[in-house]
């Protein structure tokens, strides 16, 4: 579904690609991870993805890196993301976590959470915006990490969009008893010295997972 997205963004000449965090799906986030996995290891996982993530031509894929990613990190000091954007001249790394992708005056935090999605999917992306500093606060905000999607439209005069994925349901998400949303945004808007002007927002969804596309 990653591909097939890729291919709309191509056709609707999209000029920039945002990713979220968890470029990788890692090692050892949760007891028996390893048991679901058909690449194992740093390495392996780096030279997958710079070989078959898609690309657009003239068009730079801007990412952060997330829990998954970090799970190399936390046992050996190696960023798999950083890796994978250095082996790529489309893929442009931006941070761990958390970073900021200017367009003109405009600031779009990109940012990963951590824990589960909250009783109500609006309510982690709520609470982190209202907990940015006023000087801190980004036009836009996407979050990763929860796989639902939600828009909180200027919120504190922030465009808050709580991203989908492009993972299916894992055993570990089946026994959790949490299915996950396919798809990507594309978002379009208008800008002037003061912020955004405008905006359109378009979700493009899978509905029907590949099976075992995780």
């Amino acid at each position: 579904h990653l591909y097939s997205f890729y291919k709309i963004c191509e056709d609707e000449k999209v000029d920039a690609m945002l990713h979220v965090g968890d470029v990788v799906d890692g090692e050892k986030v949760y007891r028996g991870q390893e048991y679901e996995l058909f690449l194992h290891g740093a390495d392996a996982q780096r030279d997958y993805t710079v070989k078959n993530y898609p690309s657009i031509s003239g068009v730079k894929t801007y990412m952060i890196s997330g829990n998954h990613d970090a799970s190399f990190w936390s046992v050996s000091g190696y960023n798999v993301v950083q890796a994978i954007c250095n082996a790529r001249e489309d893929l442009v790394f931006l941070g761990d976590n958390y970073a900021n992708y200017i367009v003109n005056t405009i600031k779009i935090a990109l940012m990963h959470g951590e824990g589960g999605v909250a009783y109500a999917r609006s309510y982690k992306l709520q609470k982190i915006i209202e907990q940015i500093a006023p000087e801190n606060k980004p036009h836009i905000l996407l979050l990763g990490h929860f796989h639902v999607q939600d828009i909180q439209p200027m919120y504190r005069n922030v465009l808050g969009i709580q991203t989908p994925c492009f993972q299916a349901q894992t055993p570990y998400l089946a026994r959790k008893g949490l299915y996950p949303e396919l798809g990507g945004w594309i978002v379009e808007f208008g800008m002037n010295e003061k912020g955004i002007t405008d905006y359109i927002l378009e979700p493009k969804p899978f509905y029907v997972p590949i099976k075992k596309d995780y």
